[in-house]
């Protein structure tokens, strides 16, 4: 069995997404019949994680940007990062960030923003 090579990030969280694992995904291509197809609107609920791995490939940031990101601040729970297709942006357009940790819902139904760590489910290596 082959082994294979060191992932290119020291992160832990941000070794689970790598080339490798995203050339597996079978995305359309532009010019593809599948490519014509009617795009919707997509909706991930996520913990804090998630949404920064998401974050890094959709904003095509590098490893030092989004652990700085992930430094400044902790996502809130029930905040609403969103992207909307700009075909202006890019060569072929691109989703562009229009609201990052938005609660204000929840401000104005006199709701608490909280933004608990998750809690680890067993010892770090």
């Amino acid at each position: 069995m082959a082994t294979q090579p060191p992932l290119p990030f020291r992160h832990e969280a941000m070794a689970e997404i790598d080339g490798a694992l995203l050339a597996g995904w079978p995305l359309p291509q532009l010019g593809e019949e599948s490519d014509k197809e009617e795009r919707g609107r997509v909706l991930v609920v996520a913990h804090q994680v998630t949404v920064n791995c998401m974050r890094y490939l959709l904003e095509r940031l590098d490893e030092a940007e989004i652990l700085a990101i992930d430094k400044v601040a902790d996502v809130p729970n029930c905040g609403v990062t969103a992207y909307e297709f700009d075909p202006a942006a890019g060569r072929h357009g691109k989703l562009v960030r229009t609201m990052e940790n938005f609660v204000s819902p929840l401000r104005e139904a006199g709701a608490p923003v909280t933004a608990e760590p998750d809690v680890p489910a067993a010892a770090k290596a």
